[in-house]
């Protein structure tokens, strides 16, 4: 890569900024000044350069606050989102000077948290900014508006991190990282009440969200030392009200949502929380102190089985070694972790699970999967080849998708498909709610794996599954090179079966006109009854295709055609607002008044809805005002038609 460039733009962008920065810097300590005695020496002693400024800024801090400012500075400089002014004043009240500290001090909270402000000077700014947290009753984001703080301008946290600070002041990623997650766990250890979280508390505690939310994250970009893992094991504490709260706050085990109720029978044991979150040296801990390795509870049943789904191998071998039950099944799915770290494409781990005595063809309850459906599912090609060379049997029945080879072909994996073929997968195998491979790949549109399952001796025709056949699933789903593969292939255009009877219905439904005019150019049945909708015609006037509806007259359909939900297309059109079919419908000899489906006729539907202009259309066509029953017609301006009408 040619760098020549570098210091051109150095030269022309970076230092052009710096300098302004410095300019800056120098107006703001001159607007400092209170008389033209200061200003003048102010002017007389111009620091050289930014770094200059920066050390004049921080030797000018109280002594007494330096210890406070540094504090401040860590967590601009690291925080994992923007920070209230009121959040970053809360991190002093963690006192690290005590014999059993740091521990939480209310005492030292800052009486003004804009002191901040004051402590680190031009280092830092104030601007309005967003916070994100959790709305506790709709267990969703909210945005909070608030007076954020931050670092003044990036060459702040770079400076903060180079050699040429002095030594007190000079920070660093890990050690920073390290001093957030203490000052968080610390600052959640306050919360020693089993009572509900109120907004009173956590208004009271303004650091609660943050701490609650991101300690793991700091705690494990710090370096897990000796001093966060000797705090973490104080919240691990089984049945203790700190880690309960911490829960109720921020729930790792729940999609993170919040539950500021939430009963402390909910809470887990400490070991499953350590598996799920990745810190390997508190679950050794825990594990050394003598924590159930087989307790159940939690999303994933078992620390083996979540560790197994998020992928930490280490922490995996580390419960193995201590006597965790490798077949153990529970959980909102209730997996094993073999099918959990199949699901989840962790190779390694499905390998180490195998070698401790993991039974390869174990089904699930949730979709009463195996490990290889759910590999097949997700696409994991290489444990699908690792779990086949275990033993696992390719035509294993049952689930939601049946077999592997269906699960396979339902998401488009024509690698995978090929593998389970090649290992004797029976390409016609019946089951699942696609009820076989093909009709999986067609409603799926993966037309590559349609053609290799065709090749392989798929039946074209077979049943089965909520479309009936792979023909109709395709037409539904509008994708015409799938169904012209499988009309050459001898699919049958009329077959019956599945949620529309026929493949005509279905597309004519969903809107697809170049399929449906695919479908009757190979001898689709225009009038074939059947299904929700009765035909054809109904189902495209009912959703508001106005040129299928066409097509489908030109071919043939007959417009007065009874039967399905609305009884004929008339009625529902009308039912459903589609004005300009209705017009159609009447121009090619609509029974304005034919009589069935729930609303009796086509003009009590539409007065129902209150469709003013299909009223009108079906008035001025001849529709029978006296077969309409005002009883349901709210709509002011429809009932004035009808009550004209009558007159």
């Amino acid at each position: 890569m040619d760098r020549t460039f570098i210091p051109t733009i150095y030269s022309n962008v970076i230092n052009p900024i710096l300098r302004f920065r410095w300019v800056a810097l120098q107006l703001a300590e001159l607007a400092k000044c209170s008389s033209e005695y200061q200003v003048m020496h102010q002017l007389k002693n111009l620091p050289e350069g930014l770094d200059d400024i920066y050390k004049r800024i921080l030797k000018a801090i109280d002594g007494k606050y330096h210890a406070d400012t540094l504090t401040f500075l860590q967590w601009l400089a690291f925080s994992r989102r923007p920070m209230a002014i009121e959040e970053v004043a809360e991190a002093v009240t963690v006192d690290f000077d005590l014999d059993d500290g740091p521990i939480f001090t209310p005492t030292k909270r800052y009486t003004d948290p804009r002191d901040v402000l004051a402590r680190c000077s031009s280092l830092v700014n104030e601007s309005e900014g967003k916070c994100c947290r959790l709305n506790p009753t709709f267990k969703s984001f909210l945005t909070v508006m608030t007076g954020t703080i931050k670092l003044s301008h990036f060459s702040v946290k770079e400076y903060l991190l180079s050699d040429r600070i002095e030594k007190k002041f000079r920070i660093s990623e890990k050690s920073s990282h390290s001093r957030i997650s203490e000052i968080s766990v610390a600052y959640l250890l306050q919360f020693q009440s089993f009572e509900p979280l109120t907004d009173a508390i956590l208004d009271s505690s303004p650091l609660a969200w943050y701490a609650a939310e991101h300690w793991i994250d700091h705690a494990k970009s710090g370096g897990m030392d000796s001093g966060v893992r000797k705090l973490i094991l104080q919240l691990f504490i089984s049945e203790a009200a700190p880690l309960t709260n911490w829960i109720r706050l921020w729930n790792i085990d729940a999609f993170h949502t919040s539950d500021l109720s939430m009963d402390k029978a909910k809470v887990y044991s400490p070991l499953y929380y350590a598996a799920l979150a990745g810190m390997e040296q508190v679950a050794f801990d825990l594990l050394e102190q003598g924590a159930e390795v087989n307790a159940l509870g939690g999303m994933f049943g078992n620390a083996l089985q979540a560790v197994s789904f998020k992928g930490h191998e280490v922490i995996m071998k580390l419960l193995l070694e201590n006597g965790a039950e490798v077949n153990a099944q529970g959980g909102e799915y209730n997996w094993n972790a073999l099918q959990a770290a199949s699901h989840q494409g962790h190779e390694a781990i499905v390998k180490v699970l195998l070698e401790n005595g993991a039974e390869v063809n174990a089904q699930g309850r949730e979709y009463n999967w195996n490990a290889l459906q759910a590999a097949s599912h997700q696409g994991h090609e290489a444990i699908v080849k690792v779990l086949l060379e275990k033993g696992a049997e390719v035509n294993a029945q049952g689930g939601h998708f049946g077999n592997a080879l269906q699960a396979a072909s339902s998401k488009g994996h024509e690698a995978i498909v090929e593998v389970l073929l090649e290992e004797g997968a029976e390409v016609n195998a019946q089951g699942g709610i696609f009820g076989n491979a093909l009709h999986a790949a067609s409603y799926g549109c993966h037309e590559a794996i349609v053609k290799v399952l065709l090749e392989k001796g798929a039946e074209v025709n077979a049943q089965g599954g909520d479309f009936g056949n792979a023909l109709q699933a395709a037409s539904y789903r509008g994708h015409e090179a799938i169904v012209k593969v499988l009309l050459e292939k001898g699919a049958e255009v009329n077959a019956q079966g599945g949620d529309f009877r026929n493949a005509l219905q279905a597309a004519s439904y969903v809107g697809h006109e170049v399929i449906v005019k695919v479908l009757l150019e190979k001898g689709a049945k225009v009038n074939a009854q059947g299904g929700y909708y009765g035909n054809a015609l109904q189902a495209a006037s009912c959703k508001g295709h106005e040129v299928i509806v066409k097509v489908l007259l030109e071919k043939g359909a007959k417009v007065n055609a009874q039967g399905g939900y609305y009884g004929n297309a008339l009625q529902a059109a009308s039912c459903e607002g589609h004005e300009a079919i209705v017009k159609v419908l009447l121009e090619k000899g609509a029974g304005v008044n034919a009589q069935g489906g729930p609303f009796g006729n086509s003009l009590q539907a539409a007065s129902y809805f209150a469709h003013e202009a299909i009223v009108k259309v079906l008035l001025e066509n001849g529709a029978e005002v006296n077969a309409v029953t005002v009883e349901g017609v709210s709509n002011p301006t429809v009932l004035k038609l009808l009550m004209e009408a009558k007159q």
